[in-house]
């Protein structure tokens, strides 16, 4: 690794935080990707989460009401979260926090992409439940919301 002067380093740091929030590793990552030192950033970040200005936990909360705001599911927000570096019990925890009704999420993205009327067929029904494995439901958020949207035709 070539080392970086301490400024820019953090300027660099900095300008990656003014674009969007970033977690730790990812900032880690990127700062390595430009050839600064791996231990002078890591004690950069360090400087920067104990003035507030890098914030695993602010990332993670904006990070996971977007995700679910574009209809996503627990099992893939945590994937993806785990793929950027936060640790899986911060993870979990906000996930928890979160008291969010994921079974009506997954109803209102069967009706967002399939409509109001219930599956035709058995084979319809499992496209539909593997669209909502795919955008990160349980099987049992799956099972409920499929069964919701059936008996909600059917009345």
């Amino acid at each position: 690794m070539v080392a970086g002067t301490q400024n820019g380093i953090r300027e660099a740091a900095l300008a990656l935080l003014a674009r969007r929030e970033h977690s730790a590793a990812e900032l880690l990552h990127k700062l390595a990707r430009r050839g600064f030192d791996t231990r002078q950033s890591e004690a950069l970040l360090e400087d920067l989460a104990t003035h507030g200005l890098q914030s695993d936990a602010r990332y993670l909360e904006l990070y996971l009401q977007a995700r679910r705001n574009r209809g996503y599911g627990p099992l893939r927000i945590t994937r993806e979260l785990e793929a950027r570096g936060l640790d899986c019990k911060l993870v979990e925890q906000a996930l928890h926090q979160m008291d969010e009704d994921w079974v009506r999420a997954a109803v209102q993205q069967l009706r967002r992409c399939f409509g109001q009327s219930a599956p035709a067929d058995d084979r319809e029904q499992a496209k539909r439940c593997a669209f909502l494995e795919r955008r990160g439901f349980s099987s049992e958020q799956i099972q409920a919301a499929v069964e919701q949207v059936s008996v909600r035709e059917r009345h």
